[in-house]
């Protein structure tokens, strides 16, 4: 081997290393023909040195000379596309790809670096034509199909991402038909918004074909049966909700409420959520009840939570009991009972109600797709804490102001 050789493959393995962490893919063979200028040398130095801004600038003058070197110009274009110059990444790509010598190896890795590019400067229509392309190689079908995905996701294009994802199924062999799903949804809420009911049915039943536990279709049935004045059908597709997925029916607990009212049948509702709060642990049930229970002559919403609360320890249950406490208070009771009522309102405005399983965000609405890690179905209803970890609200001698020991 040529002793000069011997000595540029001491800095290129140094550098090796920070190569790797970067995700550069580089490859020297292109200069066995040639000896290494100045600048190369100067390259690997600035990368030795941590200074990349320079490092670029002598690699591209290394390239100007020497224009067979395709690896370095794609692993360049990387360094552009990490330090945001967008525009130079791009026309180096693009470059490349319009080169007529290089082989088809060569030609699908820059389409995709190309492809990585337009995604990261939001230009999804000219990256989905590459990776449609992509898609058709055997090397890149997997990664092609997961970036088209994102573009489908994002651009709400839902037929289309339901195409790639049962794409992705038979390549992995793994089911995403919870996802699929999800996508259907997508549909159905897109349907409901512009009065288009039917297709919006058709979309959740398909919903319900792919994943039968997703909550999310079964509400949006109820929610066309009730927008259609059919209120009892509405209450019964909800209440099946209990069946299907347990631990998500407090999601319909305000619907199924609304279309009680409607019908006028107090009598209805309190039976159902009486019922209903002895098999869930859902906060939203009990504090129905208690509102239902405020409307109605000699009910007792207040011992109601009081007993919930022993079983179930909740924080939104005992500011619902001191709020119906101050409703009666004596003038010596008030001013500690607002006390308490705005410390515990200040805790609970602060407290979220769901958590992602995936990355752990947090947040008080549900997401059907989590907004940190676009994860589908992972947002789930945070668990009520233990009764070992909130001793004073099940303790069953706690006493508010204005209580007392036999109340």
């Amino acid at each position: 081997m040529d002793p000069v050789w011997l000595l540029l493959l001491l800095p290129v393995a140094a550098t090796s290393g920070w190569i790797a962490a970067k995700g550069i893919r580089l490859s020297w063979h292109n200069y066995r023909g040639s000896k290494p200028t100045s600048d190369y040398y100067r390259g690997l130095n600035y990368l030795l040195n941590e200074q990349p801004d320079k490092a670029i600038e002598a690699f591209m003058r290394v390239l100007e000379v020497d224009t067979d070197t395709v690896e370095m110009h794609m692993a360049l274009g990387n360094l552009y596309r990490r330090r945001g110059e967008l525009e130079r990444a791009t026309r180096i790509h693009q470059n490349l790809v319009a080169r007529k010598d290089l082989d088809n190896q060569l030609r699908f890795q820059a389409l995709d670096e190309l492809a990585q590019d337009y995604l990261k400067a939001g230009l999804f229509d000219r990256a989905e034509s590459l990776l449609l392309e992509l898609a058709e190689v055997d090397d890149h079908q997997i990664a092609a199909l997961e970036n088209l995905r994102h573009i489908y996701e994002q651009e709400k294009e839902w037929r289309s991402a339901i195409s790639v994802v049962s794409k992705l199924s038979s390549f992995s062999g793994e089911s995403n038909s919870d996802v699929i799903a999800q996508y259907w949804c997508e549909m159905a809420e897109s349907a409901l918004t512009q009065g288009q009911y039917w297709d919006a049915g058709h979309f959740a039943e398909e919903a319900l074909k792919e994943d039968s536990r997703l909550v999310r279709a079964t509400l949006q049935l109820g929610r066309i049966q009730a927008m259609a004045g059919r209120h009892e059908k509405a209450i019964t597709i909800w209440q099946s909700i209990h069946q299907q997925n347990p631990e998500m029916l407090g999601e319909a607990i305000e619907l199924i409420v609304s279309s009680f009212k409607f019908l006028d049948d107090g009598d209805g509702l309190k039976k159902y959520l009486v019922g209903m709060a002895g098999e869930s642990s859902d906060v939203r049930l009990p504090l129905a009840l208690a509102d239902l229970n405020t409307c109605e002559q000699g009910g007792d919403p207040e011992q109601a939570l009081l007993d919930w609360i022993r079983e179930h320890p909740s924080i939104r249950c005992l500011q619902r009991v001191i709020q119906l406490r101050l409703e009666r208070a004596d003038d010596k009771d008030v001013r500690d009972l607002n006390l308490l009522d705005r410390m515990i309102g200040e805790v609970v405005d602060r407290e979220s109600s769901y958590e992602c399983e995936e990355c752990g965000f947090t947040g008080k609405n549900l997401h059907w797709q989590c907004p940190g890690c676009q994860r589908w179905n992972s947002v789930r209803l945070k668990r009520p804490r233990s009764r070992a970890q909130n001793t004073f609200l099940g303790n069953e001698n706690s006493q508010l102001p204005g209580t007392s020991a036999s109340s």
